[in-house]
C-alpha cells in the first residue's frame, strides 16, 4: 500500500512539474499580440485615469510560481482624450528604468533599445539586492504600451522560462510604413 502511495505522490509531483514548465500560448486580437507564458496567466482588467491623457484600459496577464513571476501589462490609450501628449517609447525609457532601479534597489546588468519587427522597444535587466533577477521589455505600438516583466531566482530553469517568454512575444499585425 505504501508503495502505491509513494508512486502516486511521485506521479503527481512529476505531473505538476510538467504542467508548470510547459508554456501556455496566449494571443489577443484586440491587443494585437501573442506570447508564450510559463503557465496559464491570471487576467485582470481595469480602467485608469491619467491627468495628462485621460482614461485608459489596463490589462494585466500574470503567472506566478514559487521562484518565478512573469507578467504582461498592456496600457491602452486608444480612447485617451489627449493623444499628442503620449509621446514615444523614448519618453518612457528613463522613468521605467528609474522606477525599476528604485523598486528593486538593484544593480543594472544591461539596458538598451530593441525591436520586434518595426516596433521599437527597450529592455532592462537588473540584479536586485536580494539577488533575484528582474527582466523587463517595453514596446509602444500605436496608442498602446506593452510591458513584459519577470522577477525570478537565478536558476537555469527560470532563466530559460524568462528567455522563452521574452522572445516569444510578437505583434500579430505589423506597422505599415
Amino acid at each position: 500500500m505504501i508503495k502505491y502511495i509513494v508512486l502516486a505522490v511521485i506521479a503527481l509531483s512529476a505531473y505538476k512539474y510538467y504542467i508548470a514548465n510547459v508554456g501556455y500560448d496566449f494571443s489577443s486580437n484586440e491587443y494585437n499580440f501573442k506570447v508564450k507564458f510559463p503557465g496559464e496567466p491570471k487576467i485582470n482588467r481595469k480602467k485608469v485615469k491619467s491627468p495628462k491623457l485621460g482614461g485608459s484600459k489596463v490589462m494585466t496577464y500574470r503567472v506566478e510560481h514559487d521562484e518565478l513571476t512573469c507578467g504582461l501589462v498592456i496600457s491602452d490609450y486608444s480612447s485617451a482624450k489627449n493623444k499628442q501628449k503620449m509621446g514615444s517609447i523614448d519618453d518612457v525609457i528613463q522613468p521605467i528604468e528609474d522606477r525599476l532601479m528604485e523598486e528593486f534597489d538593484g544593480e543594472l546588468d544591461h539596458s538598451g533599445i530593441i525591436f520586434k519587427g518595426d516596433v521599437k522597444g527597450y529592455e532592462i535587466y537588473i540584479t536586485a539586492n536580494n539577488q533575484k533577477k528582474i527582466s523587463s521589455r517595453v514596446f509602444q505600438y500605436s496608442d498602446t504600451i506593452y510591458n513584459l516583466n519577470c522577477h525570478y531566482k537565478n536558476t537555469d530553469s527560470n532563466t530559460d522560462d524568462v528567455n522563452d517568454f521574452m522572445e516569444s512575444f510578437k505583434f500579430l499585425h505589423h506597422i505599415k510604413k
